[in-house]
């Protein structure tokens, strides 16, 4: 092997794992925006119920069975 081929094959695993890592953050991300989301829905749920708003069952975040 020539040190083109190794410095290629160390830049190409570097490349790799740093898209890796990444890819873990976002998914992190859009984790917590989603349950976040969630949260902010129950919450406003809450609030109009509270006023005394009419909340219809399509309003309800979590569908009752």
């Amino acid at each position: 092997m020539t040190s083109k081929g190794v410095l290629m094959g160390v830049g190409l695993t570097m490349v790799i794992v740093v898209i890796g890592i990444n890819l873990m953050f976002m998914l992190t991300q859009i984790k917590a925006s989603s349950k976040k989301k969630e949260i902010m829905d129950r919450v406003s749920h809450i609030e109009r119920n509270a006023q005394g708003d009419v909340v219809s069952p399509d309003d309800l975040p979590i569908k009752s069975r």
